[in-house]
């Protein structure tokens, strides 16, 4: 009874570390994009921003603030294109909301 209490163990440690590792990846993914899409911004690199945000938005992990983040950036780049007549920019940001939801 030890043994399969020693395997139970061992594979519960296992899968905990895992999820750990994947969840710490997730996290990190998600910032360097969100500061990669703000610096994209600031230099007005569009497609750039757009890309990093949308990556930002699809760093999903309970708790996470990453996700929302890139998920308002978007939305303030597609505004922002709107206003200033940017068409085919805020398609590219609105259409990058849609596709990092799904």
């Amino acid at each position: 009874m030890t043994a399969l209490r020693q395997a139970i163990t061992i594979a519960a440690l296992t899968a905990a570390s895992i999820l750990g590792i994947a969840a710490a990846r997730e996290l990190t993914i998600g910032r360097d994009a969100a500061l990669a899409a703000d610096a994209a911004a600031a230099k007005s690199d569009w497609p750039e921003a757009i890309g990093r945000a949308r990556a930002a938005a699809e760093a999903l992990v309970p708790g996470s603030p990453w996700p929302e983040r890139g998920l308002r950036k978007l939305a303030a780049i597609g505004h922002d294109a709107e206003a200033r007549g940017d068409d085919p920019t805020a398609l590219l940001a609105y259409g990058a909301m849609r596709t990092a939801t799904l």
